[in-house]
């Protein structure tokens, strides 16, 4: 009994030892010395597979832990430590940086009012903004006012050049009543600003005939869109007329020869009220600024 009592107690003693090596040998353990094949080699019991790896080491008391590991009840093999250090893939961090920023761009964009102004040309949209800009926004910054600076002496340029140069051109010519006074601006005025050249009068008289054979394109063909619509009042004198503008087609406008019935056909159709009513009625549809 007693001699099976101590072989029992020697057969014990190496696995106490065992346990109690893995356990005090567990905060020691190197990522650096793991090897492929204690990798690959097959899992052994939780004491042996820490044992395994760590390396024997008796004498040494069980902590906590070791307890811990040596009553699980399955089977924990132990690999080769990896670096602990993260793979950062550049794309993914491209990828983030352009949703958040795309969300602070949706919450900045959702507080943003947005109007739609519908009307015709030169019927006021763009003062509408500006006046908006004026009374909510604190107006035009020091650089836009140096731009609408430019623009309105770029204006007042562009206006006095065609008042001078056009004086003799008109029908009956038109002078200045104040010569005395005058005089010496109006010499100015030619001097530093000649006026047109004559493809320039040519290219301004081409724009002048298309002006206005769009015009009176777009004032016969709108009268019966009209709410309510317009008819000619004048109709046995001027429908001959209107049939004329008509057929007139749009695409072949730069390249209409613009003859002189063309143009008594015009006169005629803007003398009938009709067409005078259809044009106080031009912000209902899309009609050039110089059609008058």
């Amino acid at each position: 009994m007693l001699s099976e009592g101590a072989s029992k107690q020697q057969t014990a003693s190496p696995t106490t030892t065992t346990t109690t090596t893995t356990v005090a040998s567990s905060t020691a353990v190197d990522c650096r010395r793991s090897t492929v094949s204690e990798v690959n080699s097959p899992s052994p019991p939780v004491g042996d597979s820490i044992v395994s790896v760590i390396g024997k080491g008796a004498g040494k008391p069980v902590s906590p832990l070791g307890k811990l590991f040596a009553s699980l009840p399955f089977s924990m093999p132990v690999v080769g430590c990896l670096p602990c250090t993260k793979v950062v893939d550049p794309s993914r961090q491209a990828s983030k940086k352009i949703e958040k920023q795309l969300n602070q761009w949706s919450k900045k964009e959702s507080k943003v009012i947005q109007l739609l102004l519908i009307g015709a040309g030169e019927s006021g949209k763009t003062t509408i903004i500006k006046q908006m800009k004026i009374l909510h926004i604190q107006g035009f910054s020091a650089e836009e006012r140096l731009e609408k600076c430019q623009e309105i002496k770029e204006n007042v340029f562009e206006a006095i050049k065609e008042l001078t140069s056009n004086m003799a051109y008109l029908k009956p010519p038109v002078q200045l009543e104040n010569v005395a006074e005058n005089e010496a601006s109006l010499e100015f005025v030619r001097l530093h600003i000649q006026g047109f050249s004559a493809e320039e009068r040519l290219e301004k008289c081409q724009e002048i005939k298309e002006n206005v054979f769009e015009a009176i394109k777009e004032l016969t063909s709108n009268m019966a869109y009209l709410k309510p619509p317009v008819q000619l009042e004048n109709v046995a004198e001027n429908e001959a007329s209107l049939e004329f503008v008509r057929k007139l087609d749009m695409t072949g406008m730069a390249s209409y020869s613009y003859p002189d019935e063309f143009f008594e056909h015009v006169k005629r159709l803007w003398s009938d009220p009709g067409i005078q009513q259809c044009y106080l009625r031009a912000n209902e549809f899309f009609l050039i600024d110089s059609a008058k």
